[in-house]
């Protein structure tokens, strides 16, 4: 994808933005969102972004090791030729694979990897709030008034709760539209293979990741009790990770998110290796930035047959961009012509610290 001219420079960023969601009970202590910000510029004077939102327990890598490794791969590759400064960053993505992803990615919007002359839209996913009955009787009857055509709900591991939980629901939606269940890493082996035997699969279009991330077996061993599809996701960062899926037969589909994935090209590596084993593939990360998003929908615009799992625009305050990309009925539509803008307004308001290479 990269094209044959060099990296004329970089401008990095340490952003501290706000939540505008209510964050996942593992993250109730973050206040702030951190973010490592990349502005890239060919020899053409074409510009590429790319970004990094930190989470503890979420990314392998922390703010500070995110900024220390973009600022040393940024300044050490400025003059390189972009293909050979994609190169370079690889051997990284193991421990930064988020820091990895943002610098690549814009490298690969700056060598051209889209041209922005069409409007594009993809669907989103209604969420399903539960932790409360009022609250999970408001957002059922806001799924459906919005206009999606698919609902996401955690879980939280307490199978009765579940359970009732997943009947309110498929009454609720009473067939129009489709049902995603997400796992959330709450179930043990044993839980999970008991809660998927017991399921009507009525209008359930898949169970993400119940039992912890990494463990093949217990994934396999829930797969072969289930009659709805089973998705793994979370941790899978390259085509190694979609082999032992499929050779384990550990899933039906795979759970993919741009961010952790070490940029466009490797993620059509990635799509390869899965529709080569047969496994589908949803893309489309809830915990990140607009600009994310974004790229997440221009890639799925690109790619018919991988599910778009995007749950919203994005889970900060303060946009990345200044435009481009909003929420239109369901979906989440894409406009800009020529190239897309970062928000100067966010960028004078919640910079922390910034360095140009």
């Amino acid at each position: 994808m990269p094209s044959g001219e060099t990296i004329e420079r970089f401008h990095i960023r340490r952003l501290s933005i706000t939540p505008a969601i209510s964050l996942p009970e593992r993250l109730s202590d973050v206040k702030g969102l951190d973010v490592v910000l990349i502005e890239a510029w060919g020899e053409s004077g074409r510009v590429g972004y790319g970004d990094a939102l930190l989470l503890p327990g979420e990314t392998p890598e922390t703010i500070e090791q995110a900024w220390m490794i973009a600022c040393k791969l940024a300044e050490v590759s400025v003059g390189m030729a972009m293909a050979d400064a994609i190169d370079l960053y690889a051997p990284s993505h193991s421990v930064a694979p988020h820091t990895v992803t943002a610098l690549t990615v814009a490298v690969e919007v700056a060598a051209g990897a889209f041209v922005f002359d069409t409007p594009l839209s993809v669907p989103l996913v209604g969420v399903l709030d539960a932790s409360d009955p009022v609250i999970f009787d408001d957002s059922l009857a806001e799924v459906v008034q919005a206009g999606y055509d698919t609902a996401r709900l955690t879980l939280s591991g307490d199978l009765a709760v579940d359970r009732e939980a997943i009947i309110q629901a498929q009454s609720a939606l009473g067939g129009s539209m489709g049902l995603r269940l997400d796992g959330d890493q709450a179930f043990t082996p044993e839980d999970a293979f008991s809660f998927v035997r017991s399921l009507d699969p009525s209008g359930i279009e898949w169970l993400a990741q119940p039992c912890v991330a990494g463990d093949w077996e217990a994934a396999t061993t829930v797969k072969d009790a289930s009659e709805i599809p089973m998705v793994v996701s979370g941790f899978l960062y390259n085509t190694e990770d979609i082999e032992i899926a499929a050779a384990m037969g550990a899933a039906d589909i795979i759970g993919l998110k741009l961010g952790q994935m070490g940029g466009f090209s490797t993620l059509q590596r990635v799509l390869n290796t899965a529709g080569e084993n047969g496994l589908g593939v949803y893309l489309g990360g809830g915990l990140q930035s607009d600009l994310s998003t974004f790229w997440e929908a221009s890639a799925l615009a690109s790619h018919a047959s991988v599910i778009s799992n995007l749950t919203g625009i994005g889970i900060a305050l303060e946009p990345l961009l200044a435009s481009g990309i909003s929420r239109v009925n369901g979906s989440a539509s894409v406009e800009v012509d020529g190239q897309p803008v970062l928000s100067p307004d966010t960028l004078e308001q919640c910079c922390v610290q910034e360095l140009a290479f």
